[in-house]
């Protein structure tokens, strides 16, 4: 989709070479399939976190999670949309992310509710390390809103998911 076979970039590709982010594929792919939610900022927040995790952090217990109804189906569709994706990478010897739902749920917390103990709390994780998964799920929401020319919509969801997201605990 972003490749000609004779090596050459197409009109998906152009833009998605632009994306500076941690898992640039998956999440142009993401993008070109349309499973993520343009017009929900604290979703599309949420739903990027999982893709900035670090490698170490990847094997924390899942346990049972309550997922918002407003978040159940924007997963799905995104788990379901990269998952052929993921597991090709996989097969070929690729790094991917793991979609672990506690930095999604994090993240979520955050940016709706605002309650940065309770956002600690879903991750997991000490105060510390919740500040690194803002901070760099900001940082990959930066890169999307880049997108303003191709993906208008997306572009402004993440410009306001990162002021959700960006403020003080």
């Amino acid at each position: 989709h972003f490749v000609t076979p004779d090596d050459t970039l197409t009109r998906d590709g152009l833009w998605a070479a632009r994306l500076r982010l941690d898992h640039p594929l998956l999440i142009a792919e993401g993008i070109r399939a349309g499973a993520w939610p343009e017009d929900g900022p604290a979703l599309l927040a949420a739903l990027v976190a999982p893709f900035v995790m670090d490698k170490e952090r990847e094997d924390l217990t899942e346990e049972v999670l309550r997922v918002p109804p407003a978040m159940a189906s924007p997963w799905l569709k995104l788990e379901n949309t990269l998952a052929p994706l993921i597991k090709k990478l996989m097969a070929h010897g690729f790094d991917t992310p793991r979609l672990n739902l506690r930095p999604a749920l994090a993240i979520y917390s955050w940016a709706t509710l605002g309650q940065w103990d309770d956002a600690v709390r879903l991750y997991g994780m000490d105060p510390g390390d919740m500040a690194m998964l803002v901070f760099r799920t900001a940082d990959n929401l930066r890169q999307m809103s880049g997108l303003r020319e191709t993906h208008p919509r997306l572009a402004t969801s993440a410009r306001q998911a990162v002021e959700l997201i960006m403020k003080e605990p």
